[in-house]
């Protein structure tokens, strides 16, 4: 689990400013859109494509949910006025509040959870999670799918001004709690991950972190929190409990949010509809350019067939490829002096379908790296490796295979750049209804290949 950074004043401007300025960059175009449809059958959580700075947020644009509050509308200007829903009309507390249907429904689960409504709360509050504020009115709800852990849900209506800063001030709350609570003990106590999702309400935040008590078999509790803000109503809903997995992969899960803003915007009469557009606010994700190794800009400039790759992993310690059919020519036994690795991957993917890895074996001298480079075409071509060509340019030079069978299909590439040899190995995607292009990955080879020189 990522430890919590220590830039902490960093962290909450950004937080802030995703949250109260909804403005945004372009979506990639429909070209994207259709590649990325190809490479997956299963739903698209976002069209982000890899290198876009900041969320899209304002893309989609609600204008603002107007007043939810119970108070009585003014009087309209036309002949037949539509009166606003009032508290005499419509009861809040049933037609805002989440549902056991709702949550069974948004869980994706095969079976049912075994979701039940309790009449308070089951079980003593998450250290940090957020209390219900002074609005208007305030409606709570909980939830339990079974004895361990429950979902709390609290509803704040106000005036949109006050929704607003009660968005804010809940986000910024629960930062400073895990923040003070890491400063004394930050073994026990971390954040996570923090998502902003565009086309949920007018704003909506995610945010996960650990905290005590720990259970039995010594694990933390993990706490979920979602904060919406649609008009002029605030929605948290907090899920946690010692049996619930943190979430590594992908966006943190915006489902539950989602129906809570469509009931918000349903009762208010209003379209809330849009395609949800996650935004990972930390750990923040990682792009910059390292010499040697190959840049975002590579990925998606050589290979389009991965292109809503947009992160890059930190660079790690290895002693082989990772790939069976290079076992045999293994670079610490030909004497390489380091062989680090690094991923690259799309932060949207959570089926971790969307990436590659490369490798850089880095010898004392020229002659024995050129060995080593021939032993892994030998070591590939001897495991069935079908050619799919080679790369030469004045500095280096590489070949590439594929390989694989009826379960999985992988491009190995191997180039040589003075005493440095990179390997990248490519999956095909599951889903995928495209065969990785030879082409790109040709292209892709090349570029690593001149990558190396940055080395020499």
């Amino acid at each position: 689990m990522t430890r919590m950074s220590t830039e902490w004043g960093d962290l909450e401007r950004r937080l802030r400013d995703l949250g109260s300025d909804i403005g945004g960059a372009p979506l990639p175009g429909p070209d994207a859109a259709r590649h990325r449809a190809r490479q997956r059958t299963r739903r698209q959580v976002a069209g982000a494509a890899a290198g876009i700075a900041a969320a899209a947020f304002g893309v989609i644009a609600l204008g603002g949910l107007g007043p939810l509050s119970t108070s009585p509308p003014e009087p309209a200007h036309t002949p037949t006025p539509v009166p606003s829903p009032t508290e005499d009309a419509v009861e809040p507390g049933s037609e805002l509040a989440l549902t056991v249907e709702d949550l069974e429904a948004s869980s994706g689960a095969d079976e049912l959870v075994g979701w039940q409504q309790v009449d308070g709360p089951p079980g003593e509050p998450f250290l940090c999670a957020p209390a219900p504020g002074d609005a208007d009115r305030v409606i709570e709800r909980w939830f339990q799918p079974s004895p361990d852990g429950y979902l709390h849900q609290i509803i704040e209506i106000s005036t949109s001004d006050a929704a607003q800063a009660r968005f804010d001030s809940v986000i910024d709350e629960l930062l400073s709690c895990v923040e003070e609570r890491s400063a004394d003990n930050p073994d026990d106590n971390w954040l996570s991950a923090v998502w902003t999702v565009a086309g949920i309400g007018d704003s909506a935040w995610l945010g996960e972190y650990m905290v005590e008590p720990r259970s039995a078999a010594g694990e933390l509790m993990v706490v979920q929190v979602n904060v919406v803000l649609a008009g002029d109503t605030v929605t948290i809903i907090t899920r946690g409990g010692p049996s619930m997995e943190g979430h590594n992969v992908g966006p943190l899960p915006y489902e539950v949010a989602t129906v809570a803003a469509d009931r918000l915007c349903t009762w208010a009469g209003r379209d809330c509809s849009g395609e949800p557009t996650p935004q990972r606010v930390y750990p923040p994700v990682q792009s910059d350019a390292e010499p040697g190794w190959l840049t975002v800009d590579d990925v998606v400039t050589a290979m389009p067939y991965f292109g809503t790759i947009g992160e890059v992993g930190e660079i790690f310690d290895g002693e082989d490829y990772g790939h069976i059919c290079m076992e045999q020519a293994n670079a610490v036994a030909a004497g390489a002096t380091i062989v680090p690795r690094r991923m690259y991957s799309d932060p949207l993917d959570d089926a971790l379908e969307i990436q590659f890895s490369e490798y850089v074996a880095q010898f004392d001298t020229n002659q024995v790296a050129r060995a080593h480079y021939e032993d892994l075409q030998a070591a590939v071509e001897a495991c069935g490796g079908d050619v799919l060509g080679g790369i030469e340019d004045s500095g280096y030079q590489g070949s590439a295979w594929r390989v694989g069978d009826e379960f999985l299909v992988s491009h190995l590439g191997a180039v040589i750049n003075g005493s440095n040899v990179a390997v990248i190995v490519l999956s095909e995607p599951s889903s995928a209804q495209d065969e990785l292009p030879a082409d790109q990955t040709l292209a892709l080879l090349d570029r690593a290949g001149a990558r190396l020189g940055d080395l020499e």
